[in-house]
């Protein structure tokens, strides 16, 4: 998105629409930006530069990194906040400072609800669905060594 400085600079401008989502360049494998990025603008001029506030929001695929299964969620930057100084140039480019807000609110784990049971780790049957047939072995084998451990609890200082 691109500002204009002298439309700035005359008149405080109000930017509200949206943008394909191809505009952020977003390419990860397990997240998808398929749905418009929506903003809500201001861009004054004040002293030393152009202050831009405003909102953006858009909606992200995402495969659920307990389940793999597909779901949406709302990312919302309800403060976005840019001050651009450079009042040499005639306009710039307010799409990476825009992207690079979108991205920090990504989760780190994207779980499509908070109660997700993921897959099973032997048949990899989705454990939303119900209990798969896999029998549940009590202890874990990693463990095998210090089960056969004795320590005599005299023998702690």
């Amino acid at each position: 998105m691109i500002i204009h400085v002298n439309q700035v600079e005359r008149h405080p401008l109000h930017l509200e629409g949206e943008e394909p989502a191809g505009v952020l360049n977003l390419r990860e494998e397990f997240l998808r930006l398929d749905h418009p990025l929506r903003y809500r603008l201001d861009a004054e001029s004040i002293t030393g530069g152009i202050l831009v506030r405003g909102a953006l929001a858009t909606t992200v695929t995402a495969a659920c990194d307990r389940c793999l299964q597909t779901f949406e969620f709302e990312v919302e930057v309800e403060d976005f906040v840019y001050l651009h100084e450079d009042l040499s140039v005639s306009s710039f480019d307010l799409t990476p400072l825009m992207r690079e807000d979108i991205l920090l609110l990504l989760p780190q784990r994207a779980v499509c609800t908070s109660t997700c049971r993921g897959l099973c780790p032997h048949c990899g049957q989705n454990l939303n669905d119900g209990p798969c047939g896999c029998e549940v072995q009590s202890n874990d084998l990693r463990w095998g060594a210090l089960d056969d451990l004795s320590i005599d609890p005299g023998e702690q200082e």
